[in-house]
Formats: C-alpha cells, sequence, structure tokens
C-alpha cells in the first residue's frame, strides 16, 4: 500500500505537460549557457579584476550575471501577461492558463532549478538559499500542471527588488563597500523591499489563502 502510495506521489510530480516540461528543460540549459558563457567572457572583457577576484566572488558575479538575465526576460513575459492577459486569468484564478503564462512558468521553474545547483557549489555554502531555490523550484514546477497561474507571476514580480540588490554588489565587487552608490542603493533596495514583498506581497499572499480556503470548503 505504502509503495502504491508513494508511486502515485511520484506520479504527480510528472504530470506535467510534454510542452511544459520541454520549456523547462531549455530554461535550465539556457541559465547554464549563460552561466558558461560568463565564465569564458569575463576573464577576456575584465582580465585585471578578474585575476584580483577570489574564487567565491567570480562564482558570485556569474550568479548575478543569471539572475539579471533571468529577470529581464521574466520582467517582459510579467509586463505582458498583466497588461494584456490578466483579465483572461482572473476568470478562473486556479486553472486559467495562456501561452505566455506556461512560458512564464517553465522559466522560472528552470532558472530556480539551476540556482537550487549553483548554490550547493557556492562557498560558503548557505542554507537558507538552497531552501529558496528548492522551494520555489518545486512551487513552479507544480504550477506547470497548470494552475494558479494567475497568482503564480504575481508571485514572481517579488523578482522587482533583485536587481537593485544585484547592482549594488556589483559596485561593491568593483569599487569597494564605501563607494557612494552603495548607500543610496541599499535605501532604494530596502523600498522596493518593502513596497513588492510587504504592502503588496502581503495583501496578494491573504487573497491567495482565502481562494484557496474557499475552493477547499466547495470541495467538502
Amino acid at each position: 500500500m505504502e509503495k502504491h502510495v508513494a508511486l502515485d506521489v511520484v506520479g504527480e510530480l510528472f504530470a506535467i505537460p510534454r510542452e511544459s516540461m520541454y520549456n523547462t528543460f531549455m530554461s535550465f540549459l539556457f541559465f547554464g549557457v549563460v552561466e558558461f558563457l560568463s565564465s569564458i567572457l569575463y576573464p577576456l572583457m575584465i582580465p585585471t579584476y578578474w585575476k584580483s577576484f577570489e574564487a567565491n566572488q567570480r562564482l558570485k558575479l556569474i550568479i548575478i550575471t543569471v539572475s539579471s538575465a533571468h529577470c529581464v526576460v521574466l520582467f517582459y513575459f510579467c509586463y505582458f501577461l498583466y497588461f494584456e492577459q490578466d483579465d483572461f486569468l482572473a476568470k478562473d484564478v486556479f486553472f486559467a492558463n495562456t501561452e505566455y503564462s506556461r512560458y512564464t512558468h517553465s522559466l522560472s521553474a528552470g532558472y530556480f532549478i539551476w540556482d537550487t545547483i549553483i548554490v550547493c557549489r557556492t562557498v560558503p555554502f548557505d542554507a537558507k538559499f538552497l531552501l529558496h531555490g528548492v522551494v520555489c523550484g518545486f512551487n513552479y514546477w507544480i504550477a506547470q500542471r497548470p494552475t494558479l497561474h494567475f497568482y503564480g507571476y504575481r508571485f514572481l514580480l517579488f523578482e522587482l527588488s533583485t536587481p537593485i540588490l544585484n547592482l549594488r554588489y556589483l559596485i561593491m565587487l568593483f569599487f569597494g563597500e564605501n563607494a557612494r552608490l552603495v548607500a543610496p542603493l541599499g535605501i532604494a533596495f530596502g523600498i522596493s523591499f518593502l513596497c513588492v514583498r510587504i504592502l503588496w506581497g502581503i495583501p496578494l499572499m491573504v487573497g491567495f489563502i482565502q481562494n484557496i480556503l474557499n475552493k477547499i470548503s466547495t470541495l467538502t
């Protein structure tokens, strides 16, 4: 009995449309290529800086590059979803989906899988980042069933604060922690974090939970 239950759980995890699985793999491959190209091009573009960086600083620079690539593509898709397809997704917040919403979730699922793997190579190892990658990767993998795309891409907009954080780290990496822009960027990141993840994110989470509970109540 337990064996059958375990097999059912595994089956559910892989009950994803083939198109979405393919897109997730291609997303993972894309970010892997960005990582590879970064490791090849940075020594050629900034040889002096590259030689002066420690191994963990080089890896962090590559991670920021891949993260920024994810943000650029992600924000394009989310912009289109919000202004062009949100009304359609709002008609059924649980199961409505479009080609763009499926691409968006596949993109981020592939990125978070890549992110989870890269965290394991980071020194010093940080369990918080590993947990973040695993949870996000799992959630956006499951969302490709497809389900909850109305909320899924909204939660991805939490990444709006990420470019500011990336830029701040780059300034610190190349110009030192006392560079003039470090403090203003720290403040800008704090404001963006407050606006996106707290002021906008908490009501979003409350609405999400309420809809889930309402859906469960209709099934019991």
